[in-house]
């Protein structure tokens, strides 16, 4: 008989997930109390719970979840620490048309999957999220041979997606401005470039203050520009606008 409250002691210390899976009451879930779970189990939880990257494990026909430090802030404001213990369809309702599936075809073939910096729009802040991540699913064999559970390793990796997504925004305008020589095709470029920009900038306009005349002269949103004739405006700015300014709405 595994001594349950020493293996516990052992893989939780220091893990504040690890004293909440100590804390909480298994007997309500599928798995069972800690003292009936298998070797191949413990064994997967144990490794989850003793790593600093983000792991979650998830056991049995409904895909009960145990995940580590590491892996609670994924679940954002809303679903920790509810997720613990919970069928993992419950957890991610809005994204288990995408990840059901991989969790079946592990279950059933033992084939591990590879996602590198997909996309998966979540609800886990109270909103829905654009959010990017790298992560690989692998079975988790149980002492009789048949496939468990999953092991899922992930990294969110929203911030460097974003990051580089909006690095080559700037550099497409860059290029784009390059030898503009009049102001008004300064704008009309710029506002092209940023409308190429794809979810980061959802509009983009550009409006010229000449004299006392407000002149919308290039949008993403809109074909018309003002009535103005550009040839005359270029002109006009030739010989001095007062102010420049455009806008962009942005994400």
């Amino acid at each position: 008989m595994v001594d349950v409250d020493e293996w516990l002691t052992q893989i939780c210390a220091g893990s504040e997930m690890g004293e909440l899976v100590r804390a909480f009451d298994w007997s309500s879930t599928s798995l069972g109390p800690p003292s009936t779970w298998s070797s191949g189990l413990r064994a997967a939880v144990g490794i989850c719970l003793s790593s600093r990257y983000p792991m979650l494990v998830v056991w049995g026909d409904d895909l009960v979840k145990i995940y580590n430090d590491g892996y609670r802030p994924i679940l954002g404001s809303e679903k920790h620490p509810r997720a613990l213990g919970s069928p993992a369809a419950d957890v991610w309702p809005e994204i288990w048309d995408v990840i059901g599936p991989m969790f079946a075809d592990v279950m059933t073939t033992g084939t591990p999957t590879w996602n590198e910096h997909t996309m998966l729009e979540l609800h886990r802040n109270g909103y829905a999220e654009e959010c990017w991540f790298v992560w690989s699913y692998s079975p988790i064999w149980d002492d009789d041979g048949s496939i468990g559970g999953v092991l899922d390793v992930v990294s969110e990796t929203t911030e460097e997606v974003i990051a580089q997504r909006r690095l080559a925004a700037v550099s497409e305008l860059g290029v784009a401005l390059a030898d503009a020589e009049q102001v008004t095709d300064v704008c009309r470029r710029a506002v092209l470039a940023l409308a190429g920009a794809g979810p980061d900038v959802r509009a983009a306009e550009i409006h010229l203050l000449v004299g006392e005349q407000l002149v919308r002269v290039a949008s993403s949103v809109r074909e018309d520009t003002d009535a103005v004739d550009l040839a005359d405006l270029t002109g006009a700015l030739g010989l001095g606008a007062r102010a420049v300014g455009g806008s962009a709405g942005t994400r």
